[in-house]
Formats: C-alpha cells, sequence, structure tokens
C-alpha cells in the first residue's frame, strides 16, 4: 500500500484545529485553574477574537461540521443495521 500523504492545505486545516483545541484546553486547564492568570482569562480571549480572528470562525465552523458529520455517520450506520 502506498504511504499517502496530506498536502500543505490539509496540514494548515489540521493546525487551525488543533489550535483551537489547544487554546481552549490552556484556557479550561490551565489559566482559569490558577488565580494569577484566572484574572486574564477573558482579557485573552477577547485579545485573540481581536488579533486572530480566524480561530474563532473556524471553531464555529467545526462545531457545524461535526454535528453534519455526526448526523450523516449515525444515518450510515443505522442503515447497516437494517
Amino acid at each position: 500500500m502506498a504511504k499517502k500523504k496530506l498536502t500543505k492545505g490539509q496540514i494548515e486545516g489540521i493546525r487551525l484545529v488543533a489550535d483551537i483545541f489547544m487554546i481552549r484546553d490552556l484556557d479550561k486547564n490551565v489559566m482559569k485553574n490558577d488565580k494569577n492568570l484566572a484574572k486574564h482569562s477573558e482579557d485573552l480571549m477577547k485579545h485573540l477574537e481581536k488579533e486572530v480572528p480566524i480561530l474563532f470562525v473556524a471553531e464555529a465552523e467545526l462545531k457545524k461540521q461535526y454535528g453534519e458529520v455526526r448526523k450523516y455517520w449515525l444515518e450510515k450506520l443505522l442503515q447497516c443495521k437494517d
């Protein structure tokens, strides 16, 4: 079997999703759990929304796609059941 490679665009898309997950994870599990950092969490998110809005556009699209993909695969799984 030939080894497949991702395109540059696919890798960039994966990186964008990874950035979204990492920012949310760090905010939830690091910043909000540290009393000195917690007070800066909201300001950081506002700053990121202003400076890197594509992250939040991508996050909204990811949520939308997740719902659509879940519906699609659930329908496929139910078809296999019949």
